[in-house]
């Protein structure tokens, strides 16, 4: 249940920041969201002690937000870092 969670909170948050970012073009959006899951699981699993199956605690959905934010930060700027 935790990683069906956790998963969801990515997904969300990768789908958000597509609009903010005003992403239209499908690969793009798909990349984000697969960015925003890989982020959310990556910081919300080890808060959570690694119960994946188990409930999930409110710090670890809030790890899970902020690194899924981090992450689709760090790959917006990766993307839109300047070619020198």
């Amino acid at each position: 249940m935790a990683l069906m969670l956790l998963v969801v909170i990515g997904m969300v948050m990768g789908w958000l920041a597509s609009i903010v970012t005003r992403v239209e073009e499908g690969r793009a959006i798909r990349r984000m969201v697969l960015v925003g899951i890989v982020g959310a699981v990556l910081a919300g699993a080890p808060v959570n002690s690694l119960i994946v199956l188990g409930a999930l605690s409110w710090t670890a959905m809030a790890a899970a937000a902020i690194g899924s934010a981090l992450g689709i930060a760090a790959y917006w700027f990766y993307l839109n870092r300047k070619q020198a």
